[in-house]
């Protein structure tokens, strides 16, 4: 028996790689009929001309342009049906040197109130970077994908005129947006103890495995997570460890005692550290969803834009004698769009 060896190291950063298909804009799967703006310098410069990649034919030009140069303007797609919404790509006008140096996304389930994506861990909009020449494609990956029909893109800044084409990358349709989405197991145990934790606990007997929905005291394990302070501050999160595109939540309050949450806010992340809020799709501002009113009955929230995320935090903002909640989450997954996690990785040959 006789043997030579070499070890092969592998130096990991994991992150996150969007695996997103186009949807539609360059290759005309979108038809011209689904594509509008709030407006065009004529209409050879219409919506119609901002596809990715299109070239001057004729009249018809390079881009579509707005009519004015301000901050009222955007061009906006309806995917008909809704669709996870990844990634972006922009470019500047093919026949002019005029692009969008920066824009804002807003995402609609029905063409009349928008909710605009916002940056993490911030109440401002995200401000996405955009382009600096004619050509050059330019890809933005939504920190938290979203589901969405209507799509706008919000020009914020520009090189001589706005102007732009794009492209949308995605999955879909997304056929879940509904009440008939199962539970993901935290009633069940499909999701164990390990990944539920709380910014605090009153002590270990009302620590976060305490919050599944229907638990009932059991000897000194009380029934339901109580958190230590009671202030706006502390927060419950479950970790689904994939991707999941969650679309509606159910609280109780505690099961033992006259204790509940009567409002609280969802906000939701891919990798634990950078959270997104839930924002209302009417104001802009985050949402707080009404809770409980007693110890045991089930009240349920729908997302209207259902996030896509693997940590959900519940943030209370409001409560009856004390923090303290029993939950279950419901959607749809793992996502196929959104793998986790790929690795850079820097190869170390040993001898």
């Amino acid at each position: 028996m006789s043997l030579r060896v070499a070890v092969i190291l592998c130096i990991v950063s994991f992150g996150w790689v969007v695996s997103a298909a186009q949807l539609g804009l360059q290759n005309y799967v979108v038809p011209d009929g689904r594509l509008s703006a709030s407006s065009e310098y004529d209409p050879n410069h219409g919506a119609k001309r901002c596809r990715l990649n299109l070239a001057r034919v004729g009249d018809l030009r390079g881009a579509w342009a707005a009519r004015y140069n301000d901050a009222n303007q955007w061009l906006q797609v309806d995917l008909l049906h809704p669709y996870q919404i990844d990634q972006l790509a922009t470019q500047g006008r093919q026949d002019l040197d005029q692009w969008v140096t920066s824009y804002q996304v807003a995402c609609s389930m029905d063409g009349a109130t928008f909710s605009s994506v916002k940056k993490t861990n911030e109440v401002a909009a995200e401000v996405f970077t955009a382009n600096t020449d004619r050509n050059t494609v330019i890809t933005n990956t939504l920190n938290v994908p979203l589901v969405c029909r209507f799509v706008r893109v919000i020009p914020i800044t520009w090189n001589s005129h706005i102007s732009m084409r794009l492209e949308l990358y995605g999955q879909g349709p997304v056929t879940d947006v509904s009440d008939d989405a199962p539970a993901l197991g935290l009633e069940k145990y499909g999701i164990p103890d390990a990944r539920l934790s709380a910014s605090s606990e009153y002590n270990p007997d009302h620590g976060a495995k305490r919050c599944r929905i229907n638990l009932a005291r059991e000897g000194n394990l009380r029934g339901a997570w109580a958190a230590r302070y009671n202030d706006v501050n502390q927060w419950l999160q479950v970790s689904l460890l994939d991707p999941y595109r969650v679309t509606k939540l159910a609280t109780q309050g505690r099961q033992d005692l006259s204790q509940w949450v009567t409002g609280y806010k969802v906000a939701c992340s891919m990798d634990g550290a950078n959270f997104n809020t839930v924002q209302d799709v009417s104001t802009g501002s985050d949402q707080v969803f009404t809770a409980n009113t007693d110890s045991d009955t089930l009240v349920t929230n729908t997302l209207s834009v259902p996030p896509i995320c693997r940590f959900v935090r519940i943030l209370p903002t409001s409560w009856q004698g004390h923090i303290s909640m029993r939950l279950e989450l419901y959607g749809e997954g793992p996502t196929l769009s959104v793998k986790a996690p790929y690795a850079e990785l820097e190869w170390i040959y040993l001898n």
